[in-house]
């Protein structure tokens, strides 16, 4: 999850996907509703829900591999790349 706000910011051609999968709740008030004796604040938050695809280099991808950011649909955010730890090895066992 991420912040509406920082997610405009890092991605702003993609402002249209993030408004579609906005995430908003509550507001920073604290809530008298007759009958209720409680006066803790509700939680407010305005976020998006972002994942990052990562495919390590695989003959059958010219061993670019690929990474990008998308929606939790698939929907992506930033353009498909190579995978900049393509080249990266796996760790074995403790270092």
């Amino acid at each position: 999850y991420m912040p509406y706000e920082q997610a405009c910011y890092l991605y702003p051609k993609a402002k249209e996907i993030l408004d579609k999968n906005r995430i908003v709740s509550g507001d920073n008030r604290r809530n008298y509703q007759e009958g209720s004796n409680s006066a803790v604040p509700h939680r407010y938050y305005d976020s998006v829900e972002l994942y990052q695809y990562w495919e390590k280099g695989l003959p059958t991808n010219g061993f670019l591999g690929r990474f990008c950011v998308c929606t939790r649909n698939g929907e992506p955010i930033t353009e498909v790349k190579p995978n900049p730890e393509r080249y990266k090895g796996v760790r074995k066992g403790k270092t």
